[in-house]
């Protein structure tokens, strides 16, 4: 029974401060993963994708850097991560992130057309 518990605790949900939006699906955060202790980690947002800021054409880049201020102004300061998963291939982080009214950022991405849930194997168009 320790056992589940303790695998249940590390994939939180945790608190965390954001250090820095990258773009509108990655976040660098100060995650609160003991008591009086945070750890700098860069988490994807699990399950979307969205418009690149090195994409293939002009209309992706200005469209990934609204994005990335929509999730600057959605998210704020603090967020809720849960669900946090770690690819075994390459070792970065994904998770749920909610902002502190509880509303999840997937789902605000995809609401406002910056972002498509996330197919593996599919690549996402977003230059016409």
């Amino acid at each position: 029974m320790w056992y589940v518990i303790a695998v249940a605790l590390l994939y939180g949900p945790y608190n965390a401060n954001v250090r820095e939006v990258i773009d509108a699906e990655t976040i660098k955060f100060d995650v609160a993963v003991w008591p009086n202790e945070q750890k700098l980690i860069e988490i994807g947002v699990l399950g979307v994708d969205s418009p690149s800021l090195t994409g293939e054409c002009e209309a992706e880049r200005v469209m990934a850097k609204e994005a990335a201020e929509m999730t600057r102004v959605f998210i704020g300061v603090q967020a809720r991560l849960t669900d946090v998963q770690q690819l075994k291939e390459s070792g970065k982080f994904y998770a749920t992130v909610r902002n502190h009214k509880g509303e999840s950022l997937h789902d605000r991405l995809i609401e406002t057309g910056y972002g498509v849930p996330y197919v593996k194997g599919e690549t996402t168009r977003w230059c016409p």
